[in-house]
């Protein structure tokens, strides 16, 4: 568990993988937050592709715009 004072959800996973891997071994960090609890693992492993590139530092999954009709 962590604090509940934290700001944001990255701020809670910075303080988790603090004290997961406080030798920061860990080169990737997935926030899977659970508001979407239908997201397919494809997605999630889609947006690791990005990082393979070394001069690429975070990645967002993030859905298509989709037209809005207007009134």
């Amino acid at each position: 568990m962590t604090r509940a004072d934290h700001p944001s959800g990255s701020d809670r996973i910075f303080e988790a993988l603090g004290k997961l891997d406080p030798g920061g071994k860990c080169e990737i960090v997935v926030n899977l937050q659970g508001d979407f609890p239908t997201i397919l693992p494809e997605n999630i492993s889609s947006v690791l592709e990005p990082l393979a590139d070394p001069a690429v530092d975070i990645a967002t999954l993030a859905p298509k715009s989709i037209p809005r009709k207007r009134a």
